[in-house]
């Protein structure tokens, strides 16, 4: 009978670790490194997101464009035009995070952290627009009436 070692070298998918005869199995996409899925979506995501370089959404030219917009009108268009072209570049992606993140907790921190700067984003937003507006009620008597 042939050595175990060598009954192991001949197995598919087995390669001979040469320092003991216990054969070492093929290493596999799921045994890399745990990070490396959520690092390659926040890279893609953030790349979808911006369209490319010039740092995080709130620091791209197109949004800044629409927070220093002179008027209401003009920043609800501008917002309007980027959660377009957003939404285009980004959001098949956006879905397999939101999808994903059920499953893996990893990919569930990258859609918390996407979701939160979203929100301060979209409060930013939000407070220049009103200040450049006249609302017709108040915030808490809006909520009032939403039954919040």
């Amino acid at each position: 009978m042939p050595p175990a070692s060598a009954i192991a070298a001949s197995r598919p998918g087995e390669r001979l670790n040469r320092r003991t005869p216990t054969p070492r199995r093929p290493r596999s996409a799921a045994s890399a490194q745990p990070t490396l899925p959520r690092n390659l979506l926040t890279a893609a995501v953030t790349t979808a997101m911006t369209g490319g370089p010039g740092g995080p959404v709130d620091r791209q030219a197109w949004f800044q464009e629409q927070l220093d917009a002179p008027t209401a009108e003009q920043q609800l268009q501008l917002i309007a035009r980027n959660a377009r072209r957003l939404n285009d570049r980004a959001g098949h992606l956006l879905e397999l995070v939101r999808a994903t993140a059920a499953r893996d907790s990893q990919i569930a921190t990258l859609w918390h952290d996407i979701n939160t700067e979203r929100l301060a984003r979209a409060r930013t937003s939000a407070q220049r627009l009103a200040a450049k507006a006249t609302l017709r009620t108040s915030v808490p008597e809006a909520a009032t009436r939403c039954g919040r």
